[in-house]
């Protein structure tokens, strides 16, 4: 833009103020107006690259978007009851980023010529200081609480900061990467950065919009304002690259003048009416609830169950090229029961006090800490790395109380069973510790464990009197609601496992009905209730029995639990055996895996007690799946489920 342009812009911001400035109305002098809003950016180019930018074979930058934001000041004028002129200065983020994709051939491991889709992208950020001159109309002299307006205008922008990067990205498919000079690997590598170069530092566009005031108080007005901006400038010389914005902002309008306050209503004189008695008041009486125990309908059903512990992963898995114990491991000892019921996954973090305490159960037992790294491409320390892994565990056992004799350490740059190296969940897994027990089992795994078991009804006598609308009642001891209208008695069906020794359930009921609440202590005396001795039960039996990856391979651990189980089952029941796999490996492949542990399960426990009992083999569709995001989730995964059933 031609400097006399510039100044051709600047007369005609500052002409209107000082030709009509005698024609002020008297309620108003002047208004100042601050505001602040967010931007939604629009690129509309037709470019392939620009100074300090890199130009690629078949690229053309088209579109774009991105979000800004503005802050700005503007002072006011009006000139009659519709009319007002408005001069602004805003400093405005339009940054965005423009991109385009395109095929990109290479060749896989089989040596095959495939097509990568991969997209070039610039980000941009843009920020301008820009004045605005603008008329704005009163469309609607009180829409809601103030004026509606309708307003338009020119801009003039100046180019504060402009910078942008550029870089690439491998969109598809997901085994694709790029290679830099180190042979790291990495979805995204970087072009271009720095200023934009050539830019337009001076530029024009116009404005659109409309915006709303409400009325604060006499002198203030809360603005909400929408429009659009034109930029007829293009961001870059010799470059087809144009912004373009829909906003939306919010500010105050402070009026200064006369005591009349500014779009003030015009205030009619009109004959009172003649004075009437007043209407009597209707009082609005609030709902009374009411609410009171009920008593419990039910037993306690007692007996023993066959249950099965959970699965334990032998490992610590740690950070990559890191031997720093990992944050989840916890050094507190489980119970028993602990074994039994808690889940698989946070029973993990505990696995070396819980190695411990074997070792102090068992006092001709001893351990072996075999460190592993992922490999020399992942962590180039190698088995310097894996020692010092393998050392820290061995602190912490000592730190629990156990021996230095009773600890074997080894190193390995790789697992003695490792994971697939291919995928980076198997580059996870491999960085870690294994524990290897001798002379005792991880675990013992089947037993019959007492249960009392809390089956019935608990009920509350409640009533919502004042008031026909529908109520809530809930009880924290069933951990449940109910809806409650009127007056009656509300049940709650509680199937709740009781701890030992645990005589009284302490909670509450609470009725609600919109903001009004009624509450009422609750204690249930299970001391007092009937109690139904059950047969030993057998369908509640669920074991887990790890796999290492891609193995069919019984661990003696698991062999420990299956001859533990035919011991205490009885003739003629049936097993269940159903495979399972974790995500890495195709659905083909896990298929044909879970068959072959379901396979080989069934054979052992045949081998131990043939023809006791009938099997039922397959693929659990099914299973509880742990999460998959932890290395233990997913060795938890590779497993087989067993069940019983009459």
């Amino acid at each position: 833009m031609k400097k006399n342009e510039f100044l051709l812009i600047i007369l005609a911001c500052i002409l209107p103020y000082t030709v009509l400035a005698d024609n002020f109305l008297d309620d108003e002098k002047i208004a100042i107006h601050p505001k602040a809003g967010i931007y939604y950016n629009i690129y509309q180019a037709d470019f392939d690259s620009f100074t300090n930018a890199i130009s690629c074979d078949g690229i053309t930058y088209k579109n774009g978007h991105g979000f800004g934001y503005g802050l700005g000041i503007a002072l006011e004028r009006s000139f009659g009851s519709r009319f007002q002129l408005s001069f602004g200065l805003n400093y405005v983020k339009r940054s965005g980023s423009l991109y385009d994709d395109f095929k990109y051939s290479y060749r896989d491991d089989d040596m095959q010529i495939k097509k990568a889709t991969v997209r070039s992208q610039i980000d941009a950020a843009l920020y301008y200081l820009e004045l605005q001159p603008d008329m704005r109309y009163v469309l609607v002299d009180n829409l809601i609480n103030g004026p509606f307006r309708a307003y338009a205008g020119i801009r003039c922008n100046i180019a504060a900061i402009n910078e942008f990067e550029q870089y690439e990205t491998v969109i598809s498919p997901n085994d694709v990467y790029f290679k830099n000079n180190f042979n790291k690997k990495s979805r995204t590598r970087d072009l271009a950065s720095g200023k934009i170069g050539d830019i337009n530092r001076i530029g024009l566009g116009c404005s659109i919009g409309f915006d709303n005031l409400l009325k604060v108080s006499d002198r203030i007005h809360w603005t909400q304002q929408i429009g659009f901006d034109y930029n007829f400038t293009d961001v870059a010389q010799n470059v087809d690259w144009k912004t373009h914005a829909l906003h939306f902002s919010m500010g105050l309008r402070f009026s200064i003048g006369n005591d009349k306050p500014y779009f003030g209503d015009t205030v009619e004189v009109a004959e009172l009416p003649e004075e009437k008695a007043p209407e009597p008041v209707q009082r609005v009486v609030p709902p009374n609830l009411i609410i009171e125990p009920a008593g419990f309908d039910g037993v306690i059903y007692t007996g023993t169950e066959l249950l099965a512990t959970k699965p334990v992963v032998n490992a610590v898995f740690f950070d990559n090229n890191s031997a720093e114990v990992p944050n989840y491991i916890k050094y507190e000892y489980l119970t028993i029961d602990d074994y039994y019921y808690m889940d698989a996954l946070k029973q993990h973090d505990h696995i070396l006090p819980r190695i411990a305490a074997i070792l102090k159960a068992n006092p001709t037992a001893s351990v072996t800490l075999e460190g592993a790294t992922a490999g020399a491409q992942f962590e180039p320390k190698g088995v310097e790395l894996a020692k010092e892994r393998a050392a820290n565990i061995k602190q912490i056992f000592i730190n629990l109380g156990i021996d230095a004799t009773r600890i074997k350490t080894a190193a390995r740059t790789m697992p003695r069973y490792p994971s697939n190296n291919k995928h980076k969940e198997g580059v996870m897994e491999n960085q870690r510790v294994d524990i290897w027990l001798h002379n005792a089992q991880l675990q013992e795994y089947v037993d019959f464990l007492r249960f009392a078991e809390l089956d019935g009804q608990l009920q509350y006598e409640a009533a919502i009197i004042n008031s026909s609308d529908t109520g809530s009642l809930y009880s924290t001891i069933a951990d449940t609601s109910v809806k409650a209208a009127g007056s009656g008695v509300y049940g709650f069906k509680i199937k709740k496992r009781l701890k030992e020794n645990e005589r009284f359930l302490y909670g509450e009921a609470i009725l609600s009905l919109h903001n009004y609440h009624k509450s009422v202590d609750d204690t249930l005396n299970t001391s007092v209730l009937d109690t139904v001795n059950v047969e030993k039960i057998y369908d509640r039996f669920e074991a887990i029995l790890r796999f290492d990856y891609n193995s069919d391979i019984l661990s003696n651990e698991n062999k420990h639990l299956l001859k533990q189980l035919v011991d205490k089952l009885p003739e003629g029941y049936t097993i269940q055996i159903l495979g399972s796999a974790d995500a890495l490996g195709s659905d083909a492949r896990n298929q044909q895996l879970s068959n072959r542990r379901a396979a080989v399960t069934r054979d052992y426990i045949n081998s131990l007690k043939k023809d006791k009992f009938k099997f039922e083999t397959g693929i659990n569709n099914n299973p509880v799946k742990i999460s998959e995001a932890t290395p233990q989730g997913r060795f938890l995964n590779r497993c087989m489920t067993l069940r019983i059933k009459k």
